[in-house]
């Protein structure tokens, strides 16, 4: 199986007649990179051909209804959400429809605490502000915080500081005498920006006994800019959710590393999945953590670690001592994934895939239900193409993943072995993060390509085109084991 082209998560699709430019003065166009003159001026038509068949109130309808509740992956209201998609799909003329379920290591808290014993007592509330202009905020399942993969433990334990929780802050701390074993580790999220699970491996690594991960106004506040409602900025009680498994060694399901997360599938146990941290780990709002921070003492932090609330930032250990408690339930829970195609009509064992993931942390707008919305629209509009005898060339194949926040869990097949080019430890084909939050697709290719180094930039196509066709083959593997029910 061949594959010629993927993209890895739909963008909003927004078009439509109104979002057009005003008619004006007709202007010659530069060509498209990669194409011939006339080829380019086709491919323009093709793409105001389908620019005008977008419907923005089609993708609007979709996005109020994928956004109505909370939809973590193993809930009812997740699977409820590819029941929709599913349906959609259908409806709109995709071929060989699917809903597959796999079964994937999803632990769920029992119970989350955090209290400062010493020098004072103070329970955080781990909750975040509901707002009237916000109704969604109210709803049950929307004040849940806790950190995906999580380690279950009872600590308790003097803090330290460690700024973001990477390498060399962890280096500092320890030129200056201070050892992060047995302590417990406040850091902040995006300064610099590293992923929160590299944090806890991080973490794990130097023998930490838990970790706090924390938005610092700084970083993500008031000191950026107008904060929730006003403007787009964390508020006091903004919490940041989020997974902390170890994917950038062994990405999906912990338990099925390498193989479909199917019915009777062997698992390993918890104990020896490389890709489950050891660490406890709890998000926390700056309000949160600004009164632990307040009672450090030890060192005066380095001005790079200075955050953005009123106080002195020091890095302990102490005075301030924790009490931290996680209990995760350690389940195997079902996801979803939904799969529809269009056959292609000249060459249809070549793929083109057009893929996003369904499942949120909460309700999940902007990540991923823009993505999902517009996957839909898209699935509309060359759906109907292709009952009125317009196919494409090549297969389309229509994706809508789950279990992405926790495992990226249908993406393993994707990785490189020797990660891409000056930073081996990213490992996807696909995208990588920048030195910011950003994502960036297909990081190899397009890192070597604005550097001008076309030797590497064709040495990265040749590997992505190869981790594309294993992602098919893993892909159909998986679906032949699903059971016909």
């Amino acid at each position: 199986m061949k594959l010629t082209a993927l993209c890895a998560c739909c963008c909003l699709l927004i078009g439509g007649p109104a979002a057009k430019a005003a008619d004006g003065p007709k202007q010659e166009r530069a060509r498209i990179p990669g194409f011939t003159a006339s080829t380019s001026d086709r491919e323009r038509a093709l793409e105001e051909r389908l620019f005008d068949l977008l419907d923005p109130a089609s993708t609007a309808r979709h996005f109020r209804l994928l956004t109505e509740e909370p939809h973590p992956s193993g809930t009812a209201e997740n699977l409820k959400l590819a029941h929709y998609v599913r349906d959609q799909f259908a409806a709109y003329g995709l071929e060989e429809v699917k809903l597959l379920r796999y079964d994937v290591l999803l632990p769920w808290p029992r119970k989350i605490a955090v209290t400062m014993v010493e020098p004072v007592e103070y329970t955080a509330s781990l909750a975040e502000d509901a707002y009237p202009v916000d109704k969604d905020s109210y709803a049950v399942g929307a004040d849940l915080t806790y950190l995906g993969m999580s380690a279950s433990g009872d600590i308790t334990a003097d803090v330290i500081y460690a700024h973001s929780g990477n390498p060399e802050d962890y280096d500092w701390l320890e030129a200056q005498g201070i050892d992060p074993r047995g302590k417990i580790a406040i850091v902040r999220y995006s300064n610099p920006y590293s992923y929160r699970g590299f944090k806890a491996w991080e973490a794990e690594r130097r023998g930490v006994a838990a970790l706090i991960i924390y938005s610092d106004p700084m970083d993500d506040g008031y000191r950026k800019g107008d904060v929730f409602p006003e403007g787009p900025w964390g508020p006091e009680s903004h919490i940041q959710r989020g997974a902390i498994t170890y994917d950038f060694i062994v990405p999906g399901d912990p338990l099925t590393p390498g193989w479909p997360s199917v019915e009777g599938a062997k698992r390993v146990t918890r104990e020896d999945a490389r890709s489950v941290p050891r660490i406890p780990a709890v998000p926390m709002s700056w309000r949160d953590a600004k009164p632990i921070l307040e009672k450090l003492g030890g060192p005066v932090a380095p001005s790079a670690w200075q955050g953005g609330l009123p106080l002195t930032y020091k890095v302990g250990p102490g005075p301030a001592k924790l009490h931290v408690e996680i209990d995760m339930d350690d389940e195997v829970r079902p996801i979803w994934v939904v799969e529809g195609r269009i056959r292609g009509s000249e060459r249809p064992e070549e793929l083109v895939i057009l893929g996003n993931h369904r499942d949120a942390w909460v309700y999940g707008a902007v990540d991923p239900s823009s993505g999902t919305a517009s996957l839909l629209e898209a699935a509309r509009v060359l759906g109907g193409l292709a009952k009125s005898g317009e196919r494409p060339k090549r297969t389309l194949v229509f994706a809508n993943w789950d279990a992405e926040e926790w495992h990226l869990t249908v993406e393993r097949a994707l990785l490189l072995e020797d990660g891409i080019p000056d930073r081996p430890w990213f490992k996807h084909a696909l995208y990588a993060p920048r030195y910011t939050y950003a994502a960036m697709s297909l990081p190899g290719v397009r890192e070597a390509a604005e550097a001008g180094n076309w030797d590497l930039a064709r040495k990265q196509l040749g590997l992505l085109v190869g981790r594309l066709a294993a992602a098919t083959r893993a892909t159909e593997r998986a679906a032949a084991l699903v059971p016909v029910r």
